[in-house]
């Protein structure tokens, strides 16, 4: 009878059992594929994992991580795509230490996001020298923006030490790497997102960007392109930003899309037309991890006004699509008013030249550098001024010992000045306020920025350090809660210089595209390219667009595009050549002698002299003889291109800049050479040359006098003048002194013989 009933029991269970996993079946077999996988990291699975790497210098390291003391510290940052998810990460650290720290004391701290993932060991047999070890990053403690910190302890004696001992150290190379698994993740389809993910701020890298247009793209839809790339280039900012060119093909995953209802890219053949300027963003045909942004319109004027609407209301997109009803440019710029450019009619303060007011501070015994960046124009003219005017206010605990302690004045990182920090006690400067209840101790000095020093992209760097007090046997060291900060209305003034300089000067435009960015919305620019211009030659367009938007932060609103036959449009205005095909037609229509302007690259005419011995010794070292004394041609099977920059003879005072090649992708190799920071040291004067990546500026190729523009006083332009000529000069007092000499002696004897006249009279 018990085995009876355990039978039924054990039946019964089983029953139950078998009864409940067949219910948990049915919604396996219920939900659809697609949806199982919806939304969730498992469809990053269906694509390999890419590998992906960052040097330390990558990101940011422009020197070794320096750990100093017995608990220095140093940070990175870096940030992963919304749109990709990391399976595993690794760090790949280069480290040397000092051969005086105790092993069984001292080691490294490797911290993620504050969290503490391994512990770098400092053996005493690998002391002073590089030694590299991989770290496995947990990647379940990463986030869209993370710090990878460094934290070293260190001793180097058991009992009583110096924490600030200068045997206390450790170096991180900055070739040290940061190694990522990524997998692709899904995203919903949403204009909210935008710039993502065509552009990710988290991105440490170059932006690259392909643009998609019809086979025979009007100029006017080049415009409109060129007017987005400018804005990509804002956004890319330091990162800088590459456009490829497709024509008629679609881009692998990502890419904006330029189609009107008549001439559109053949994929999109069966698109609905649309009544007007239209925004879309769909799902890539071909790739289930793409987009693709369609700017739409009926006719080419529709997609500006597409692009008026992306670039200047890009805060009201939402959704797929959006029809942009009306987006009228109200008021031009006016020049010199470029938002990343230090303002010039008012006094700025320094709080206005940062996003975070965090930047300003600083704590700890040696602290990192504030630094500040300043953009001013190329052409701000400082000759002869004593400085730059900047009134500091700085704020700052009470130092131990104040004759140690300082705020560093630095420029472009050459040294300006330093202020002692006094302990408010009566030390060093009379001006110093005195805190109460324990606040900081306040300061305020002035100091004149060099006008020789400056450029456009200037870094300002103000350095605290304070005083290593040291007791005497075992004492207390609290000097790692020292606080400063620099007043965000510190003010820097650049009223009252004019604008004058002397062109051409590539350096000028490889450094801030100047003189286009006189006008951040390039209003007064005309770019000239084919009447059907190939890939590469729109790629550069949209590339130096980038650019000049980077440079000035405002979007090429006002930007014309025209084939070399609009030759109406390019009265009184600044001209951007792109391409030999759109050069060569101009220099014949302007009837500019290709040996002295350099017409067919392969032509390269030398002048008799660079400079005229007539003029040179009085200074006039810009005007060449202009007749060539040779001329050689060439036909080289290998790349060539070149840069060259010379007054407009359309209209004088303007600029012309024309990028020209042999061979059709050779355009290419100058816009390698505006991002290689070293290149860009090579460019200068009027003619540059780019052959196998080498970057050579030509002073022998004759390309045109030079011209000055702006403005300056009258008394101002004499006295500049007389600079530049100081033998003239000379021999200008010289004669005039022999002139008056002559005059007072002609006078002073025609004085005499009335003198004599008179007494022969009376006699």
């Amino acid at each position: 009878m018990k085995t009876g009933r355990l039978l039924s029991f054990l039946t019964l269970f089983l029953l139950i059992l078998f009864l409940c996993l067949w219910s948990m079946q049915i919604p396996a077999k219920t939900m659809p594929a697609d949806t199982a996988q919806q939304d969730t990291p498992a469809n990053s699975q269906n694509l390999p994992a890419t590998q992906r790497s960052y040097t330390f210098e990558e990101l940011g390291a422009s020197h070794p991580l320096s750990l100093s003391g017995s608990s220095g510290s140093m940070a990175l940052s870096f940030g992963v795509h919304g749109d990709e998810l990391v399976t595993a990460a690794r760090a790949r650290i280069t480290y040397t230490y000092s051969p005086s720290l105790l092993p069984h004391l001292s080691h490294i701290k490797v911290m993620l996001n504050d969290e503490v993932l391994a512990t770098l060991s400092l053996p005493q047999e690998e002391a002073g020298q590089p030694t590299t070890r991989d770290i496995d990053l947990d990647p379940r403690f990463l986030s869209d923006f993370n710090r990878l910190r460094f934290e070293m302890v260190g001793h180097y004696q058991a009992g009583c030490e110096d924490p600030f001992h200068s045997s206390l150290w450790a170096r991180i190379s900055n070739q040290s790497e940061l190694l990522l698994e990524i997998q692709p993740v899904k995203q919903a389809v949403n204009l909210a997102d935008f710039p993502e993910p065509f552009f990710d701020p988290r991105n440490l890298h170059r932006l690259s960007l392909p643009f998609v247009f019809a086979d025979g793209v009007g100029h006017e839809t080049l415009a409109a392109a060129a007017e987005l790339a400018s804005w990509f280039g804002i956004q890319a900012a330091w990162r800088g930003a590459r456009f490829d060119v497709l024509i008629d093909q679609i881009p692998e995953r990502y890419g904006m899309v330029f189609a009107t209802n008549e001439k559109r890219p053949a994929f999109l053949a069966q698109q609905a037309p649309v009544t007007g300027p239209t925004l879309a963003l769909i799902k890539h045909p071909n790739n289930a991890w793409g987009k693709l942004l369609l700017i739409m319109g009926r006719n080419e004027a529709d997609l500006r006004m597409a692009v008026h609407g992306l670039v200047l209301g890009e805060a009201t997109l939402s959704g797929t699509t959006v029809e942009i009803r009306d987006s009228m440019l109200l008021k031009e710029r006016k020049p010199y008013d470029a938002p990343s450019w230090i303002r010039l009619d008012r006094p700025v303060k320094l709080g206005e030249l940062i996003e975070n007011r965090q930047e300003l501070q600083a704590a700890g015994r040696q602290p990192g550098a504030i630094e500040i960046k300043l953009r001013i124009p190329d052409d701000l003219f400082t000759w002869r001024s004593a400085g730059i005017p900047l009134k500091l206010k700085y704020r700052y605990s009470a130092p131990l010992k104040e004759d140690e302690s300082r705020l560093t004045v630095k420029l472009n990182d050459q040294f300006l000045t330093a202020f002692n920090l006094a302990d408010g006690r009566g030390g060093l400067k009379e001006g110093v306020t005195i805190p109460l209840f324990g606040e900081l101790l306040s300061d305020t000095n002035e100091v004149l920025l060099p006008s020789f020093g400056l450029r456009h992209r200037n870094q300002l760097q103000l350095q605290f350090s304070f005083g290593h007090h040291q007791n005497r046997g075992c004492g207390s060291y609290n000097l790692d809660n020292m606080q400063a900060a620099i007043d965000d209305d510190s003010v820097i003034d650049l009223r009252g210089f004019p604008h004058y300089t002397a062109l051409p000067n590539l350096r000028f435009f490889a450094n801030s595209g100047y003189p286009f960015t006189r006008l951040a919305d390039q209003s007064e620019t005309v770019a000239v390219i084919a009447a059907e211009p190939q890939a590469d030659e729109i790629s550069t367009l949209l590339t130096l667009a980038g650019r000049l938007g980077e440079s000035t932060g405002y979007p090429a609103t006002r930007l014309q595009v025209v084939p070399p036959t609009a030759t109406e449009k390019l009265q009184d205005r600044e001209i951007l050549i792109i391409g030999s095909r759109a050069a060569q037609p101009l220099m014949e229509h302007w009837g500019v002698d290709p040996a002295s302007k350099l017409g067919e690259l392969g032509t390269i005419s030398t002048p008799a002299l660079a400079v005229n011995p007539r003029y040179d010794w009085f200074g006039f070292g810009t005007a060449p003889i202009s007749s060539p004394i040779t001329q050689i041609t060439t036909r080289a099977n290998g790349p060539l291109a070149a840069i060259v920059a010379f007054e407009s003879p359309l209209s004088p005072g303007r600029s012309v800049v024309a990028f020209m090649s042999n061979i059709p992708g050779s355009l290419l190799s100058l816009l390698d050479a505006l991002e290689n920071p070293d290149a860009v040291l090579a460019i200068n004067g009027s003619a540059v040359f780019v052959r196998d990546g080498k970057v050579t500026s030509s002073s022998s190729t004759l390309v045109g006098q030079s011209y000055f523009v702006g403005d300056l006083s009258l008394w101002s332009r004499v006295h500049f003048f007389f600079s530049r000529h100081p033998l003239l000069l000379i021999f200008l007092t010289v004669g005039a002194t022999l002139i008056m000499a002559f005059a007072l002696w002609r006078t002073l004897k025609g004085v005499a013989r009335r003198r004599m006249e008179v007494g022969e009279r009376s006699s």
